[in-house]
C-alpha cells in the first residue's frame, strides 16, 4: 500500500477507533482527540485553532501514514501553561478615541463625563490578549506532532483490538459459507443423474416427432442440461471462498478486496439459485446468500 513503515504491525484493523494524546513543551499544552467511523476512502476532517491552519497538512500527513481508510475526525487544544500565559495588551490610542467621543457626547447631552478608568476598559479593542499568528504557528509544531502521534498510535491499537474480532468473526462466517458449499457437492451426480433420466425420457417420445423436429427438440434437451449443470459455479465459490482466507490473513489493508470478493461470492449463489434443478440445492444456495450478506456487513468496517 505504500503507507506502512519498516516493522510496523499492519495485521486487520477496523475502520472504527478512538484516540488521545497530549504533550507540553515550552509553557503549551497541547492536547489531540482523534476517532475514526468506516468510510469507502480516507476523508480527514481536522479542528485546529484560529491561526493554525497552515498546520493541517502537516496533520493530514502524519494521519495518512497510519490510516489508508475511514472518516477520520481531529480536534486540537492548545492552552498554555503555568506563567506563560499570553500577555495583555492596553491599546492606548483606542482607549483616548473612546475617551474623547464619549466625553464630547456626554458634555453634547447634558450627561456625567466618563471619569473612572475601568469603564474606559470595558470598551471594544481597548484591552487584548497577545494572540498567535501565522508565522508563530511552526514554532508549536513539534509538541502538536508528539501530541498527534501519541493520539494515532491510541487510536491504531483500538483498530487492531476491533480488526483482530472482525478477523475472528469472518473466519468463522467463511466457514459456515463452506460447510454449505460441501452440503452442495454430493447433490450435484444425483442432480446430474435425475437429469439424465428426464432427458431419457423425452427422447423416447421423439419417434412420433419428423428427423428435423427430432434434431431441434435433441439439441433444446442438450442446452437445458447444460445450463442446469452447476458444478461450475460451486467451483468458483470454493475458489472466492478460498480467496478470501488468504486475503483475512495478510499484513496490508484488505477491506477493499473482501468487499469485491464479497460480491462475487453474491453473484455465483445467484446463478447457482437460478440454475439449480433441486430445491434442497436451490435451499443450500439461500442460505449461503444470507452467510454473504453477514460478511458483507462486517466488511463494511475492515480496513
Amino acid at each position: 500500500m505504500g503507507r506502512t513503515s519498516a516493522g510496523e504491525d499492519r495485521r486487520m484493523r477496523s475502520m472504527t477507533g478512538f484516540g488521545q494524546g497530549q504533550a507540553v513543551a515550552s509553557g503549551i499544552s497541547v492536547q489531540v482527540e482523534i476517532s475514526s467511523v468506516n468510510r469507502k476512502n480516507l476523508d480527514v476532517h481536522f479542528s485546529l485553532p484560529r491561526g493554525m491552519s497552515a498546520l493541517e497538512s502537516r496533520c493530514q500527513k502524519l494521519i495518512s501514514e497510519t490510516c489508508v481508510r475511514g472518516r477520520v475526525q481531529a480536534k486540537v487544544l492548545i492552552e498554555t501553561v503555568g506563567e506563560s500565559e499570553a500577555p495583555v495588551t492596553l491599546n492606548e490610542d483606542k482607549a483616548r478615541e473612546w475617551l474623547k467621543k464619549l466625553n464630547t457626547f456626554a458634555e453634547a447631552e447634558g450627561l456625567v463625563p466618563v471619569t473612572n478608568v475601568m469603564d474606559v476598559l470595558r470598551f471594544p479593542r481597548v484591552l487584548s490578549e497577545a494572540e498567535s499568528t501565522g508565522e508563530e504557528s511552526p514554532d508549536i509544531w513539534p509538541t502538536l506532532e508528539e501530541a498527534l502521534r501519541s493520539a494515532l498510535a491510541e487510536l491504531a491499537e483500538m483498530r487492531k483490538v476491533e480488526g483482530a474480532h472482525l478477523q475472528k468473526v469472518l473466519f468463522e462466517l467463511c466457514a459456515e459459507l463452506e460447510a454449505l458449499v460441501e452440503e452442495v457437492l454430493p447433490l450435484l451426480p444425483e442432480a446430474r443423474e435425475e437429469l439424465s433420466e428426464r432427458i431419457k425420457q423425452a427422447v423416447v417420445g421423439l419417434g412420433d416427432l419428423s428427423p428435423e423436429m427430432q434434431n431441434r427438440v435433441v439439441q433444446e434437451i442438450a442446452l437445458q442440461a447444460e445450463r442446469s449443470d452447476v458444478q461450475e459455479e460451486v467451483d468458483r465459490l470454493a475458489g472466492h471462498l478460498q480467496q478470501m482466507r488468504d486475503k483475512l490473513g495478510q499484513t496490508e489493508a484488505v477491506g477493499r478486496a473482501l468487499d469485491f470478493i464479497c460480491q462475487e461470492l453474491a453473484r455465483e449463489l445467484n446463478t447457482l439459485s437460478v440454475k439449480a434443478s433441486r430445491a434442497d440445492i436451490n435451499r443450500l444456495a439461500l442460505a449461503g446468500k444470507e452467510t454473504v450478506e453477514k460478511i458483507r456487513e462486517q466488511v463494511q468496517n475492515v480496513e
